[in-house]
């Protein structure tokens, strides 16, 4: 099944255990074990809480409603990328049920199209990587602070955090560091100038110029 394209992989495989559920509600198992490789689903699934997915709450009141009706369900964790062909079909369809359904299904799959509410947590991280994305773009085409870029030539590839980011770019921007012109604006330093270049030591200078650094 092809759920929202904005979904994350972990909605997607809840997805799949509610609708595994939905199947053996229909049919005459009455001991079913559902195997899955992500931990994060197992524990959003046995610790209620409102504010978390909303599949989990789905499959949470599915599985009291199959247990007072005399079934006996299961779920047993199997380690992830270990080559186990089961769980690596599965992984490859949790993460084509995300994608474009442009993309080619493996031999004997075919997609039902689903439509499905987006997840608050799911929604806030699409919006959050849509405006980091907008603001990438507007950072490569501005023409100014080449001295950012010697560093970050794009925001989205750098490992940092973004609270770890902002004060870098901020000191890069402003000259607020402790460089030797800095330093002389302050009265830490007698002229401010390099001294190996002897001229002003400025984040420009030291990024773009001075073979000291």
């Amino acid at each position: 099944m092809a759920i929202n394209k904005f979904s994350s992989s972990m909605a997607s495989k809840l997805f799949a255990i509610l609708n595994i559920l939905h199947l053996v509600y229909s049919s005459k198992l009455v001991k079913v074990v559902i195997f899955t490789d992500t931990l994060s689903s197992l524990q959003s699934i046995t610790n209620w809480n409102w504010e978390k997915h909303s599949f989990s709450n789905k499959i949470t009141l599915l599985c009291s409603t199959l247990a007072a009706s005399g079934y006996e369900i299961r779920f047993l964790r199997v380690p992830g990328h270990q080559n186990i062909p089961g769980n690596e079909m599965a992984d490859k369809l949790a993460k084509l049920s995300t994608a474009e359904t442009s993309l080619s299904p493996p031999q004997g799959v075919h997609y039902i199209h689903v439509t499905t509410r987006l997840n608050f947590s799911d929604m806030f991280s699409a919006l959050y990587q849509h405006c980091f994305q907008e603001w990438d773009i507007q950072y490569q085409n501005d023409t100014r602070d080449h001295a950012d870029k010697a560093i970050f030539p794009a925001l989205l590839r750098s490992s940092l955090p973004i609270r770890s980011l902002s004060p870098i770019i901020f000191r890069l921007c402003t000259g607020h560091c402790k460089l030797n012109h800095h330093l002389s604006r302050i009265g830490l330093h007698p002229d401010g100038l390099c001294g190996q270049c002897e001229i002003p030591e400025t984040v420009e200078h030291m990024l773009e110029v001075c073979p000291k650094y």
